[in-house]
């Protein structure tokens, strides 16, 4: 709760550059987070760190050709850094796959959370963004719980359901839909109904994702800064895949440019 309530004031109350900071705080502990389950050493953890970093702050900062152009140079300090560990065969690609997966995945998706609050509601649509994940966490965890029979994916995580999965889509199309009846009445409610069911989905392949990394690391949690819920990767991963995506949505099935 005390968590939400800091969302809350940021996301809702903040400033930009508020905000902003925010969101870099948050990316560079998650960052912080994946490359300790990536078993990455403390060097390339800190490359990813400030690559990643530069890359959200390029978002903040730059037009759309200044960030293909950090893009370009990030690609370009990732390929170096792949060829520094040219000479083991055995680490090599693994951290390059790690580094690139760090920095163009949990970065630059959350870098689009930057975009979206520029819009005109941009606000109210992270509110609905985060409407959509929580009510599809709350309802697959509940749900699961107590009706679930069937895996989802035992190899990668036995707690999850297929019951549970349902029951989360339907949680996430009903709290969509009734934000943006409340909160968004210029969207149509077949558009907010799309963007939901797409959202949560979305919002259980991050989170499934993530698990795949625990699953290789061998850990319950991506980290202990949280007590109960493990670490800001264990928070975040719902909101990777689905900070991108409601970008583009915003723009494709609203026209809100």
């Amino acid at each position: 709760m005390v968590g939400l309530a800091a969302v809350l004031l940021v996301v809702g109350y903040g400033s930009t550059p508020i905000f902003f900071l925010f969101l870099m705080s948050v990316t560079v502990q998650v960052l912080r987070e994946y490359y300790d389950l990536s078993s990455a050493c403390p060097g390339d953890k800190l490359v990813g760190c400030v690559l990643g970093a530069s890359l959200l702050a390029g978002f903040y900062a730059f037009e759309t050709t200044a960030i293909i152009g950090i893009l370009t140079g990030i690609g370009f300090v990732l390929c170096l850094l792949s060829l520094v560990h040219f000479h083991n065969e055995e680490t090599s690609a693994p951290v390059f796959e790690g580094q690139a997966v760090g920095i163009f995945v949990v970065a630059l998706f959350l870098a689009h959370y930057v975009e979206i609050r520029d819009l005109e509601e941009g606000k109210r649509w992270i509110f609905f963004l985060l409407s959509v994940v929580f009510a599809g966490d709350t309802c697959a965890f509940f749900g699961g719980r107590a009706w679930g029979r069937h895996k989802l994916a035992p190899r990668i995580s036995p707690g999850k359901t297929v019951e549970g999965s349902i029951l989360g889509l339907i949680g996430s199309s009903s709290a969509g839909c009734a934000f943006a009846l409340v909160f968004l009445p210029g969207v149509p409610i077949e558009s907010a109904f799309v963007m939901s069911v797409l959202l949560g989905f979305l919002g259980q392949l991050g989170d499934l994702w993530e698990s795949t990394l625990k699953r290789r690391a061998r850990v319950k949690d991506s980290g202990k800064l949280l007590p109960g819920h493990g670490g800001f990767l264990d928070r975040v991963d719902s909101l990777l895949f689905t900070g991108p995506a409601l970008y583009y949505l915003i723009v494709l099935l609203t026209g809100i440019p």
